[in-house]
């Protein structure tokens, strides 16, 4: 059966990562248990695309531009953190969606650190797909300045 996030990610057709998530997915081979028919891969060295994969240095405005135009008005941004920090700086999330799992590798994923300070998140639905799983969505929510 299909994880949760393959579900979410086959369902939109294409997904935006970084160069350490994509080395990390090829290895571990997680790309093999998606049938998305597209990735784009944020790197800063010059790799040719290949198959399905995308790798680019474009800002994250164009490559959803780029993607518009390959008929996706949705994607699903799965990071690192800095690739997600950078979409969500910018204003280019509409809806944030977080899986709590029981394991912790490493330090962890510090949630905080990838948010910007003039985002709040307003929690729209929150259920727990299989004991100790959860998984949060959010709708992202700029908070005003004052003067």
């Amino acid at each position: 059966s299909q994880t949760q996030f393959a579900r979410l990610v086959n369902g939109i057709g294409n997904m935006i990562v970084g160069r350490r998530t994509n080395d990390i997915m090829t290895r571990d081979q997680e790309f093999d248990k998606l049938s998305a028919p597209f990735f784009v891969v944020m790197s800063k060295l010059n790799q040719p695309s290949q198959q399905n994969r995308h790798f680019t240095h474009a800002k994250p405005k164009n490559i959803l531009k780029f993607l518009d135009e390959k008929w996706w008005s949705s994607t699903v941004i799965a990071g690192g953190m800095q690739i997600n920090k950078l979409f969500l700086e910018q204003w280019l999330v509409d809806q944030l969606i977080v899986d709590e799992e029981p394991v912790e590798v490493g330090e962890g994923l510090k949630f905080d650190d990838m948010m910007p300070e003039n985002i709040s998140l307003e929690l729209v639905r929150e259920y727990e797909y299989s004991p100790g799983h959860r998984q949060k969505t959010y709708s992202m929510l700029r908070e005003q300045t004052v003067g």
